[in-house]
């Protein structure tokens, strides 16, 4: 087995590995060690939130399985990996962060079968020689926006992973004025052990806003639907005259009013049940509203977003936080069929 230290080449894409740590606990993993695996391939599950390998490392008298965690199906299909490459049985090398819980156990950055070199997160190429795919959320990352003949709200919106506006995680951007309370909620949060969402239960808002997949406006006349790629996970903003059919239980998603002020689209959301704002453990309770703000660029090209979010129980002043999405001509939701993660 061979060890080495990387330090730094993550730092282009920390909103990535923030934004997932909320779900796929990215905290549970080193990120400043990378670690290097050789074995034969006996579990082999292409899916969702996160693909799960098993390799078989050692002699047959006394073999080692190691648990390997990496990328979702979504982002690779975009970027069109040859899933059916590897294959049960072959010969891999994996390198990876190695995990805080277990000594058998990695997030794959790279891994090279069969030819292929798949590249995860922001991995450079490690092994020279091999046909190279690169995980991406996005259909082509770099190409550039959408030509749009008329701006409109109701399309698909991706992100732009050379924009920095444009990457998941926004909410662990900013700096929050904390009530004491709160403060001490944070620093009880153990990232390692303790997850913000569990299983394939959608994240709560405004949390899900950071999800890094595609997400789409539906008009429904009096209605109008937020489709977000990650968890199938769909919100209903209530116009006003829909006002009376909106929810009156609270939810993970809470209840989402909306109006159109000057061709911008504002939704109050309240009634919200989900114990946290941020993957970094920041609480929320049951008393936080939000307010959201979809604004498009004059070309149509850009979709910006602000939010507030008021929470006396855990801010001292409204947290606000900003962040967009690019038209990509092709791009589309995808089902994302998640399967619950062994850890």
């Amino acid at each position: 087995m061979q060890h080495s230290r990387t330090i730094g080449w993550l730092a282009c894409l920390m909103g990535l590995s923030t934004a997932a740590a909320a779900h796929h606990s990215y905290t549970e993993f080193n990120q400043r060690e990378t670690v290097e695996i050789e074995g034969t391939l006996t579990v082999v599950a292409w899916q969702n939130p996160h693909t799960r390998l098993e390799v078989r490392v050692g002699g047959s008298s006394e073999p080692q399985l190691w648990d390997i965690e990496t990328g979702s199906v979504n982002s690779m299909r975009r970027q069109g990996v040859p899933l059916d490459a590897l294959q049960v049985g072959d010969t891999v090398k994996i390198a990876g962060w190695p995990s805080k819980r277990s000594t058998a156990r990695l997030y794959a950055t790279n891994l090279l079968g069969r030819g292929h070199e798949l590249l995860f997160q922001s991995g450079a190429p490690r092994w020279p020689g091999s046909a190279t795919y690169r995980e991406s959320f996005t259909a082509s990352s770099s190409a550039p926006a959408a030509a749009v003949d008329m701006p409109t709200l109701f399309r698909v919106w991706a992100i732009d992973l050379n924009d920095p506006d444009t990457r998941p995680g926004f909410l662990s951007r900013y700096q929050y004025s904390l009530t004491e309370a709160a403060k001490r909620a944070v620093a009880a949060f153990d990232p390692v052990t303790e997850s913000v969402s569990t299983g394939c239960t959608p994240k709560g808002m405004p949390l899900l806003m950071g999800q890094p997949f595609p997400i789409e406006f539906v008009d429904r006349g009096d209605t109008i639907l937020l489709r977000l790629e990650e968890y199938d996970a769909v919100r209903t903003i209530y116009l006003p005259a829909a006002a009376q059919r909106a929810p009156q239980t609270a939810s993970p998603l809470g209840r989402s009013r909306g109006h159109w002020d000057d061709g911008t689209l504002v939704v109050d959301t309240d009634l919200i049940d989900t114990p946290y704002f941020s993957s970094a453990g920041i609480p929320l309770s049951k008393a936080a509203r939000t307010r959201e703000s979809f604004s498009l660029s004059v070309d149509g090209r850009r979709l910006v977003y602000n939010l507030t979010v008021t929470d006396p129980a855990t801010f001292t002043v409204p947290a606000e936080a900003m962040r967009a999405w690019v038209a990509r001509d092709g791009e589309q939701v995808l089902p994302f069929d998640c399967k619950s993660p062994r850890y």
